[in-house]
């Protein structure tokens, strides 16, 4: 398995599908990454399909949905990323700072992935021990 270079979280998946403010600055960062290097959970497609099938602009979000294989690399979420979960829901619970069960799953694969996850949501993941965080919206 080579090195998963990063990982986007649901919500940044939101500025680019649904064309909020920022998403160019997020589109232009990656523009010319190589085959692999740009990567979704199963855990956010599962979260955007759900947006998808519960939004009025359904048929536009679902056309922007059914892009993203061509743009990332879909992972499934490896068992080996159960003992990452483990780790990091005790070491946020210790603290009194859960995260939300999705992003936990989702930091909990990025983690075992070695991948940096690209989100808006720093406030959540910046909590979780050793995983790495970026905001591409932010300048």
């Amino acid at each position: 398995m080579h090195r998963a270079r990063w990982m986007f979280d649901t919500d940044i998946m939101t500025y680019l599908i649904n064309r909020k403010s920022g998403y160019e600055r997020n589109a232009r960062r990656m523009s010319g990454r190589s085959p692999g290097e740009l990567r979704l959970s199963a855990i956010s497609v599962s979260e955007l399909r759900f947006g998808v099938a519960s939004s009025e602009s359904r048929k536009e979000n679902e056309a922007a949905l059914e892009d993203l294989p061509g743009l990332f690399e879909l992972e499934d979420l490896p068992c080996g990323a159960a003992a990452d979960f483990a780790q990091i829901k005790i070491a946020l619970l210790a603290k009194g700072k859960p995260i939300a069960p999705y992003d936990m799953l989702i930091a909990s694969h990025a983690r075992h992935l070695s991948a940096t996850v690209v989100t808006n949501n720093e406030r959540e993941f910046r909590r979780v021990p050793g995983l790495s965080v970026e905001n591409w919206l932010k300048p």
